[in-house]
């Protein structure tokens, strides 16, 4: 988040010196490691490039997956795993990005929210995490009609003064 961070700080310093208000709001997509498709994630992956024996180790890794419960010295029977991937483990971030690509593709297509230079720098991301910056009310809307999935919303309101 410190990526994040960086650009939120650089987008406030750009709208004062512009005389603009910097709109950021925060969101996190609700249990989306949970909730990911292996069917569309898979289709993804092999769209961006990762194919033979990789996307067969991939989707080997995912296929058939299921879980054991534990309590005390007690074990429950395997229960089948169809959707979601496994939260801390090394591949999991990246396996989300892939998933979740599309949606900040399209607002970076969309022109929306705060720019560097001419640097769209609308939606800085980390994992599920996502910084969203504008520099108007309207342009926030926009944004938020493009990431419908994302629920818990905290918003804030910035304006440095010269």
């Amino acid at each position: 988040m410190i990526f994040a961070a960086f650009l939120a700080s650089e987008a406030i310093i750009q709208s004062s010196e512009d005389d603009q208000e910097v709109l950021l709001l925060t969101l996190d997509a609700e249990k989306a490691f949970d909730k990911l498709e292996h069917e569309i994630l898979f289709n993804k992956v092999y769209h961006y490039g990762i194919d033979g024996d990789m996307w067969i180790l991939l989707r080997n890794m995912y296929r058939e997956m299921s879980i054991r419960i534990k309590w005390d010295d007690l074990v429950s029977d395997k229960i089948s795993v169809n959707q979601g991937i496994q939260q801390g483990a090394k591949l999991s971030t990246s396996l989300y990005k892939c998933y979740n690509n599309a949606i900040l593709d399209s607002v970076t297509e969309s022109g929306l929210g705060c720019h560097m230079g001419t640097i769209g720098i609308a939606t800085p991301t980390c994992a599920d995490d996502i910084l969203v910056l504008a520099n108007s009310e309207c342009e926030l809307q926009g944004i938020m009609d493009i990431k419908t999935p994302y629920r818990k919303v905290k918003n804030e309101r910035h304006r440095d003064t010269k």
